[in-house]
């Protein structure tokens, strides 16, 4: 048996295509960054927004660049939308990262099914219920 895959880069890097994948899923406009520069030129200290789903998040801290201050901001929105999707859903509870059923569900040829749709409708189904 091979070992499970492995990502080649750091997880904190990753932030950015699940919030993409999030998106791309949900049936929503893709996330929109900005990044402003709140040092000097020799110093910079970045600080990134983001707009996904007519929501904007802010990073607390900032980078000395730009591409660390996104992933940042990725982050803190990644898991901010985890956390809403876990409190507005509380029978289909699922682990985005993981793609385990927490809730009730069955599982049929690796795809979990709920009321015959299959879980990855699930974000479409709270979001639909709001």
């Amino acid at each position: 048996m091979d070992p499970p895959f492995k990502p080649s880069f750091p997880e904190n890097l990753m932030h950015k295509n699940r919030l993409h994948e999030y998106a791309q899923k949900s049936a929503i406009p893709l996330p929109v960054y900005s990044s402003v520069n709140e040092g000097a030129p020799h110093a910079p200290k970045f600080r990134s927004t983001v707009l996904i789903d007519g929501e904007t998040y802010t990073s607390f801290r900032t980078f000395s660049n730009r591409k660390a201050a996104e992933h940042d901001v990725a982050k803190v929105a990644y898991e901010h939308i985890q956390k809403k999707i876990k409190e507005s859903c509380p029978i289909i509870l699922e682990d985005l990262d993981s793609k385990r059923t927490i809730g009730s569900g069955r599982e049929v040829n690796g795809i979990y099914l709920l009321d015959a749709l299959p879980l990855h409708q699930s974000h479409n189904v709270c979001r639909d219920s709001e």
